[in-house]
């Protein structure tokens, strides 16, 4: 057994996928498939159930899991004390955090974090999906993480959760009366809509799902353009309209029963949220460790 071994087999478990595994390991889906065969070979047990649609833990490899992920999260502590040892200030981190980020993920990972790294701080600062990328880009933030993975080449991005967008709607008649699987197209196109600015990345997956269903953004009956993701929920709540918004962010106010989500299994509401930092610049030592720490922690939100 050894490390890449273990990092192949526990990236496929989060991923689900061989092919995702390779994307955030850096490496080919050929490759990875070695380690893990490899892996399958000496410990003389299949760890992984692969079928036509899924990929998922053996009795085997779910026994093997949390073992394997405690071996090399000791190894990140380990490379981050020697790395740190003469360390004796506290170390600021600066990250930039696209809305769904900022909100609600890097605040779920912080406490936790900085227990086992009570010196490193995290000061983050929040900005739309297109800002991140210009700001990690320019160096003003070593690592950025947003819902849309930049088109630029000068930056990496590494998926490290998945997300998905809901239709919420006022919990109110004639929305209350539809089912929680579907929402009408023509409901769509004729129900006044709140939007964010554009930049957002949750805007730009919002307008490739209406795409998907042959409803060009223009057709909207737009009512406003917002900028937070908190803004549209209060505003949808209280009856101005119906948008799309990240299950994470909207998920307090439907258990409050001021909100309504619908589902829809469309791809186009099934997004990454990635972790981005520049190609030509390297990470300082806190940078690798919270970027692992993400890759480690974020699957299981």
């Amino acid at each position: 057994m050894n490390f890449k071994q273990l990092e192949a087999f526990t990236a496929v478990v989060k991923t689900r996928s061989f092919s995702k595994a390779a994307q955030v390991l850096f490496l080919t889906q050929p490759t990875v498939s070695a380690h893990v065969s490899a892996l399958e070979e000496e410990l003389g047990a299949a760890l992984l159930v692969r079928s036509t649609k899924n990929i998922y833990p053996s009795a085997a490899g779910i026994a093997l899991y949390d073992y394997a992920q405690e071996i090399l999260d000791l190894c990140s502590k380990a490379r981050y004390a020697v790395q740190h040892s003469a360390v004796t200030e506290p170390y600021t981190l600066r990250l930039a955090a696209s809305t769904i980020p900022a909100a609600y993920v890097l605040p779920r990972v912080a406490g936790d974090f900085h227990a086992d790294y009570p010196h490193i701080v995290l000061s983050v600062q929040q900005m739309n999906s297109d800002q991140v990328a210009r700001c990690v880009k320019a160096g003003e933030a070593e690592l950025g993480m947003c819902g849309t993975e930049p088109a630029d080449d000068a930056l990496l991005c590494k998926a490290v959760m998945e997300d998905r967008l809901v239709i919420i709607a006022p919990n109110a008649k004639p929305y209350s009366e539809l089912p929680r699987n579907a929402f009408p197209r023509s409901l769509l196109k004729s129900a006044p809509f709140i939007l964010r600015q554009p930049g957002s990345g949750t805007r730009r997956e919002a307008e490739n799902y209406l795409l998907s269903l042959g409803i060009s953004p223009s057709e909207l009956h737009v009512t406003a353009l917002l900028e937070s993701t908190e803004s549209i929920k209060q505003a949808v709540a209280c009856g101005a309209g119906i948008s799309i918004l990240s299950q994470m962010a909207a998920v307090d106010l439907e258990q409050l029963g001021k909100l309504l989500l619908f589902q829809d299994e469309s791809r186009f509401l099934k997004r990454s949220l990635y972790c981005v930092c520049s190609r030509t610049q390297p990470l300082s030592p806190a940078g690798e460790l919270f970027q692992r720490y993400l890759n480690n922690v974020c699957h299981f939100l």
